[in-house]
């Protein structure tokens, strides 16, 4: 239970986000109500994991920082200043322990990291930039997109979390790589959360609400 109120609870950290935010704690393809699009993968399995966060976190440090969770309580709710007082060991055994309730037991041990932030990734992040800066785009879908996985933080007045977008100078190439790179307190998502289609649907919204470069 402890594990659980960490999981959702927005007033964890500094900034008002909960993990549930970006990570799931169910298998995403299986409910369709589930209408959010999470930049995090879902914490089934996690507790079981060999790594996290591309090798970041391996052997005993998966258990001291609840398999990387202590990364996302520093960088995201702006909890602590190191990984080590962004999570109390009973902390990370909660989360773990609320990890292991949630799963089914068939989980991989080892997830691939498919993001595109690393320097390694600048070939695949510069190819799925260009791919969506080719297509048209759908400003109707990029409104769903927008809703889906963007509002939470950059909704209208919800300065808390994210900038209200309205308010910024909108380019092309700059936001698509954002969405796919984070920046600072902003998770990224990977080509599988939001693929080339989706980040040029979201383009075709944003060039309705954002203002234009001079």
């Amino acid at each position: 239970m402890q594990g659980r109120e960490i999981f959702t609870d927005r007033r964890f950290g500094t900034r008002p986000v909960a993990c549930a935010d970006c990570h799931a704690d169910y298998v995403e393809d299986r409910i369709p109500a589930a209408r959010d699009i999470k930049a995090g993968r879902p914490i089934l399995g996690a507790h079981g994991r060999i790594s996290a966060w591309n090798g970041e976190f391996v052997g005993d440090a998966l258990r001291r920082y609840g398999a990387g969770a202590a990364r996302c309580a520093l960088r995201y709710q702006g909890r602590g200043r190191s990984y080590d007082d962004a999570l109390s060991p009973s902390e990370s055994g909660a989360l773990l322990a609320y990890f292991r309730a949630v799963s089914v037991g068939s989980e991989p041990r080892h997830a691939p990291w498919t993001a595109l932030n690393l320097p390694r990734d600048s070939a695949r992040l510069a190819d799925a930039v260009d791919r969506a800066l080719r297509r048209r785009g759908d400003p109707e879908h990029g409104t769903d997109v927008f809703d889906r996985a963007c509002r939470l933080c950059h909704g209208a007045g919800n300065t808390a979390l994210g900038p209200d977008l309205h308010a910024r100078t909108f380019n092309d190439t700059a936001a698509a790589r954002l969405v796919w790179t984070g920046r600072g307190a902003m998770p990224f998502f990977p080509p599988g959360k939001l693929s080339p289609a989706d980040v040029a649907d979201l383009l075709a919204f944003l060039r309705t609400v954002m203002k234009h470069p001079r």
